[in-house]
């Protein structure tokens, strides 16, 4: 009987290839190609290799995202949310996730939940604003002064959200990815790494319109994810 082949995934961790998400920071894990193996019993946030599949990436963002793969002939768990693995191995460091893309893909994140903000408080142009200036600084067009100017413009809007508290996540989805995607790059990995927030604007827009909360959360993962492999790989469907 042939083995099955090993299965691909993604591990997200900090430089030098150290944990990031948990994990001993004293130990990195091993070169490109070096399978790594735990023994004992596998338990969720607790003992085993922890491994993302495609559609948990956008949960657990961080400096560093590599491509690997665990060896299904040996033990581990699907869970919700992650992968732990007994025998897995790092293949290469997606280099196309930078800061600039970090900044980048929380500022669109931002966006993409922008219009239910501006439904409510139409005119408000602050947001709107504050997220095309995180777009700009990333992309390197402007200065940190001016970035800072339009960080606190956004804040300042925090008063009109209080007046409605079914668009308050939503808003301030978008508020907390364009002030985070701002000062530096461990700010916009943290955005992008917390989108989930924007997920929330989903749900609050299917209240209103009296769609199933579940399937606007679904929805809105979905395009979060496509959107991050787009800027990854240039193609959704990698």
């Amino acid at each position: 009987m042939a083995e099955a082949a090993p299965v691909r995934v993604w591990k997200v961790l900090g430089p030098a290839r150290t944990p990031y998400h948990g994990g001993d920071k004293r130990k990195p894990w091993p070169p490109p190609g070096e399978w790594c193996e735990v023994k004992g019993e596998l338990r969720p946030c607790r003992h085993g290799l922890h491994l993302c599949g495609r559609g948990d990436l956008v949960q657990w963002l961080g400096p560093q995202i590599w491509e690997a793969e665990y060896d299904p002939m040996r033990p581990f768990l699907l869970v919700d949310g992650k992968i732990i693995a007994g025998c897995a191995r790092l293949l290469r460091l997606v280099d196309s996730w930078t800061d600039e893309t970090a900044r980048r893909f929380a500022a669109d994140c931002a966006e993409h939940v922008l219009p239910i903000f501006e439904c409510t408080f139409p005119g408000d142009l602050r947001p709107r604003k504050a997220i095309e200036t995180a777009k700009r600084y990333a992309a390197g067009g402007i200065s940190l002064k001016e970035l800072s100017a339009a960080w606190s413009a956004a804040l300042s809007a925090d008063a009109a959200l209080s007046a409605a508290w079914s668009t308050a996540l939503s808003a301030d989805a978008a508020l907390s990815a364009a002030r985070s995607a701002a000062l530096s790059a461990d700010a916009a990995l943290s955005a992008a790494w917390s989108t989930a927030l924007s997920a929330d604007a989903a749900l609050s827009a299917a209240r209103s319109a009296s769609r199933s909360a579940d399937a606007a959360l679904s929805e809105e993962y979905i395009w979060q994810t496509d959107h991050l492999f787009i800027l990854l790989y240039g193609d959704a469907n990698q």
